[in-house]
């Protein structure tokens, strides 16, 4: 008996993976260029903030806000990697099992850290975008109502998937 292919789920697949490709170079960019504030162009970017009348703790805010961006990046690779497997246990036809709820209150919080992980990026842009008009156009990273409404989501499908779980253990026990 040959499977049929789900194109959905093919494609949240391709989107996951283009998606942690995506995010991962990003990561590691962002990483080189936290390497860069401390070493190489530390001595630019000072000489950038003292023209700008920056207090001496810019440089440390700057530092802060790519470590907090790189944070939330890395924060978001590991929330694809539940969703891929939560994708996978639908492709193999059991998605109701406590790994997946278990994967999804990991979600959620994940989804939550991530967004105060980007507000804290946001403040420190916009409190260095006061000094640097290069960084003013970053003030607004992504804070939205959906950035906290996701994780009360992915809370509840938690309960409905362990609940989906108890339900079907008991249905088994009855037969």
């Amino acid at each position: 008996m040959q499977s049929r292919v789900d194109p959905l789920l093919l494609t949240a697949k391709g989107v996951m993976l283009l998606m942690g490709v995506m995010i991962l170079f990003t990561a590691l960019v962002l990483a080189g260029s936290a390497g860069a504030v401390l070493t190489t162009e530390r001595a630019k970017l000072l000489a950038d903030l003292a023209a700008a009348d920056a207090p001496a703790s810019a440089l440390g805010v700057t530092f802060l806000m790519i470590t907090l961006i790189v944070a939330a990046l890395a924060f978001a690779a590991w929330f694809i990697r539940l969703t891929w497997h939560l994708v996978r246990s639908v492709e193999r036809g059991d998605p109701f099992t406590e790994e997946n709820a278990d994967r999804l209150r990991a979600m959620g919080w994940t989804s939550l850290l991530i967004q105060l992980l980007v507000i804290g990026a946001t403040a420190s842009a916009r409190w260095l975008g006061s000094f640097l008009s290069d960084l003013e156009r970053y003030g607004d990273l992504g804070i939205n109502g959906a950035g906290f409404l996701l994780p009360l989501v992915l809370f509840i499908l938690a309960r409905v998937f362990r609940l989906g779980t108890q339900m079907r253990a008991d249905l088994e026990g009855t037969v």
